[in-house]
């Protein structure tokens, strides 16, 4: 299959967004929420498992967060920041054997290795992996003591150039016997994706097709998302403006 690029959100739907560089200024603001626990499905309108990545992991069987999405809405950077970040650079993890998982990353996910750290300059080893040009996109340090329990980190996304990779993706873990926890379309940001396990249980996605958001700040309304839970279904019931051929 042959799928063209999708045909992402900018300023509106099918309308590129402008190449003017400027940016947008932030505008300092303070929180005062109270969070406690309540019904976090009915606040989310998440239904089995199907809101936000790795879905299962945010059932909280009736646990609820109240917090004012309005209030949320609000907090925007200073007019005047002295710096400008970019995109996200790398991710750093840490692993309880870094020669089982530098086998994962490289031999089933295609990562290669830039440089390697001996335990003498980092207690069980340190890895840089690479996907691109930049030296490292990630890196393991083999010194965690137990599996991932998502206390902290929830999931690393890495992003493929189609949706027939995607696919293969899903295919190629199927194969490695890796666990695969979700797979189809999330809601925000819309993207069609595969998320699975590492060694150590970090939580990881691989995905096509994710929104674009323009100058103007425009965002696909809530009202067009279609959370999916299998790719084929992903494809079979696409969103306005993500370009799939069936």
């Amino acid at each position: 299959m042959n799928r063209p690029t999708p045909y992402i959100v900018y300023n509106k739907i099918g309308t590129k967004a402008p190449t003017s560089s400027a940016r947008t200024g932030y505008v300092a603001a303070t929180l005062d929420l109270t969070i406690t626990l309540s019904e976090s499905r009915k606040l989310s309108g998440a239904k089995n498992g199907d809101g936000g990545s790795l879905g299962a992991i945010n059932e909280f069987d009736g646990a609820t967060m109240a917090i004012d999405i309005d209030k949320l809405k609000t907090i925007a950077p200073p007019e005047a920041m002295p710096f400008t970040i970019q995109r996200l650079g790398h991710v750093v993890l840490q692993v309880s054997d870094l020669e089982r998982s530098l086998v994962f990353y490289t031999r089933v996910l295609g990562f290669k290795v830039t440089e390697l750290y001996s335990e003498d300059l980092q207690p069980g080893g340190f890895a840089f992996l690479r996907c691109s040009t930049d030296h490292h996109s990630i890196a393991l340090v083999g010194s965690a003591t137990r599996r991932s329990q998502h206390a902290e980190l929830h999931h690393v996304a890495f992003e493929v150039g189609s949706l027939d990779e995607v696919f293969a993706a899903r295919e190629r873990l199927r194969e490695q016997g890796a666990t695969i926890t979700f797979e189809g379309r999330r809601r925000a940001g819309c993207q069609i994706a595969v998320e699975f396990l590492d060694p150590d249980g970090h939580c990881l996605e691989i995905y096509w097709g994710l929104d674009q958001i323009g100058t103007s700040g425009y965002v696909r309304p809530a009202s067009e998302w279609k959370a999916m839970r299998t790719l084929e279904a992903a494809v079979a019931n696409p969103v306005v403006g993500q370009n799939i051929e069936k």
